[in-house]
């Protein structure tokens, strides 16, 4: 009898900042209203990530906290185990606790391995990361929401900002 085996993915998100209309504005994201915005940010997530995957959000779900508890709701619905790296806008929530609860970890920075790669997860995106210098290493930010012009390229740095 063969045993079937899926790996588990790991996905990454940044700045999807749901509800917000300045950040459709500020971005130049192509949605009429924030509703729409979040509306398909959800769908496309709960389309591509499985229940067993692994997603980190790189920062900035939501500029401020829904009423309700709906941004708790919203995260316990979604599929995947959830890590949250936070970003400028996650600290100001009311009611923080519970929201982080919604997550399996709950970091400024993180370190892991990738399918054998070293990746550097941190809201910012940095010049100089440990182990920048080695062809497996990798950075993954949000915070400059898709722009990045200002920033020095470099091939192993990648901006996950919806």
């Amino acid at each position: 009898m063969a045993i079937m085996y899926k790996k588990r993915k790991i996905f990454y998100i940044a700045d999807i900042h749901l509800y917000s209309q300045s950040v459709i504005q500020k971005s130049g994201r192509p949605f009429h209203n924030p509703v729409e915005m979040t509306e398909t940010i959800l769908q496309n997530w709960r389309d591509t990530v499985s229940s067993s995957d692994k997603i980190y959000v790189i920062g900035d779900v939501c500029k401020y906290n829904l009423p309700g508890g709906r941004l708790q709701q919203i995260f316990r619905e979604l599929p995947g185990e959830k890590h949250l790296i936070l970003g400028n806008h996650d600290a100001m929530y009311k009611y923080k606790k519970s929201f982080y609860r919604c997550f399996s970890t709950v970091k400024k920075y993180d370190k892991i391995i990738d399918d054998g790669k070293y990746v550097v997860l941190f809201h910012y995106p940095m010049e100089a990361w440990d182990g920048m210098h080695y062809q497996n290493a990798y950075h993954i930010h949000g915070h400059v929401h898709g722009k990045g012009e200002e920033l020095i390229y470099h091939p192993n740095r990648f901006n996950v900002a919806a």
